[in-house]
């Protein structure tokens, strides 16, 4: 009875081995779907405020900003439009010149990381310019209108702050170089002259499609 006892608590016998857990095969990242994401390109506008400023006599002037964008995460071209520009003036003895300014111009810009919540942008190019420029004169002078037109060589840098995928604000600062420089003379006397450079700085606020 004991024997059979003892028996009877003993677990039964087995041959099968403990089953052993099947590995996980993750799926590897699809690379090439990455890089069409990065280099896929894209049409976008920005919409923003500038102001330039030259110094040298001729105080700022502020303006409207227009941007139409194409390209990639990276790389990329823009047109832009600053005009009309308002509130520059250069003053003398003999009276005032109050100056309305536009630029268009074409660059390329760098944007690195081309992910995340910030971005630098780095951008150099070219364009026009139009001043039409209005004396007021100190009697005896007369005051007369005048208009110039001339190219710009431009190169900047800015900050980029994404708001998801496809909304973003940038902060920009450019250098332009008018070609060829520009003086305001007020009877016969030198008030004002272009900056070389002149900055220009400009906040916006862009999508992309």
């Amino acid at each position: 009875t004991v024997e059979l006892l003892r028996a009877a608590l003993l677990p039964p016998a087995t041959s099968e081995a403990p089953a052993r857990p099947i590995p996980t095969v993750v799926p590897p990242k699809d690379d090439a779907s990455e890089r069409r994401r990065l280099t896929r390109v894209a049409l976008g506008g920005e919409l923003g405020a500038a102001m330039l400023y030259g110094g040298h006599g001729i105080s700022p002037a502020f303006a409207p900003l227009l941007r139409f964008l194409m390209g990639s995460r990276t790389w990329g071209g823009r047109l832009n439009v600053v005009a009309p520009a308002f509130g520059a003036d250069a003053s003398a003895q003999g009276g005032k010149a109050i100056i309305r300014q536009e630029t268009l111009s074409l660059d390329m810009t760098a944007t690195w990381p081309a992910d995340g919540t910030f971005a630098a942008v780095a951008s150099a190019g070219g364009g026009g310019y139009h001043w039409h420029v209005t004396g007021q004169g100190v009697a005896p002078n007369v005051g007369h209108a005048a208009e110039r037109w001339g190219g710009i060589l431009e190169a900047g840098a800015g900050a980029l702050l994404r708001l998801g995928g496809h909304l973003g604000l940038l902060l920009d600062a450019q250098a332009l170089w008018f070609v060829p420089p520009l003086v305001v003379r007020v009877a016969g006397a030198d008030a004002g002259r272009s900056g070389q450079p002149t900055l220009l700085t400009t906040l916006g606020f862009w999508g992309v499609l």
